[in-house]
């Protein structure tokens, strides 16, 4: 193999750990707050736990919920408890300092899409009023993705995580400001309604380095070429 030829496969090389360096940046989570939008981006077959089991006793951690293909665990330190508002229960740490986390994520494909209403909860068993800020955090092992939510209620602070990129590995919500227990309904885990492939690397370096590729196969072949008799 000529010089040449050897300067043409290492710039094939270098092109096809560009696009694939490029779409590795590219990747992220995206957000949602509307529940209909985050629906349309879940792929159909999700699991949505509404916690109407859940006992108002004090409950260990962590707890299991498991859905026809979908599974998740919920913990806190110091356990959990089901509340109930006019009839409908909702997940809630037992210790108000707590942090609550879902994880071990699992489905017949990977977890890309995790949401639900998020929410500080006042134990009054009653209806909720806005009783303290607190922060939403999803992460797929290597990127977090971080909501704020300065007076989240029980119907209308829904947050939805979808990763276009590696599977989501946890979610984990805290109080930031206030009083109150930190609690989530309607919890949702899917998958993106799409197969997310890497993305393509922007189309100026794209361009530059297949024109550089063909340049320099121009080049090969006109060597090649046999002499004119």
């Amino acid at each position: 193999m000529t010089a040449l030829m050897r300067r043409c496969v290492l710039m094939a090389a270098v092109l096809g750990l560009v696009a694939r360096a490029a779409g590795r940046a590219e990747a992220g989570i995206t957000i949602y707050h509307d529940r209909a939008e985050f629906l349309a981006a879940v792929a159909p077959g999700s699991f949505t736990e509404d916690f109407q089991g859940l006992s108002t006793d004090r409950l260990s951690s962590p707890q299991s919920f498991r859905g026809p293909d979908f599974s998740f665990e919920a913990s806190a330190p110091n356990g959990l408890f089901g509340n109930e508002y006019s009839g409908d229960r909702v997940l809630a740490v037992f210790d108000g300092e707590d942090m609550l986390t879902i994880s071990s994520l699992a489905g017949p494909g990977p977890v890309t899409a995790l949401g639900g209403y998020f929410f500080v909860d006042n134990t009054s068993f009653g209806p909720i009023n806005p009783f303290g800020a607190m922060s939403v955090a999803a992460t797929d092992g290597s990127l977090t993705s971080t909501q704020a939510l300065s007076a989240p209620t029980t119907t209308t602070t829904f947050v939805g995580f979808v990763s276009d990129g590696p599977a989501l590995t946890s979610l984990s919500f805290a109080r930031t400001s206030g009083l109150g227990f930190i609690a989530t309904n309607d919890f949702i885990v899917g998958t993106a309604s799409t197969a997310n492939p890497v993305s393509a690397p922007e189309p100026s370096s794209l361009a530059a380095a297949c024109t550089g590729l063909l340049t320099c196969l121009g080049y090969v072949l006109r060597r090649r070429r046999p002499a004119a008799a």
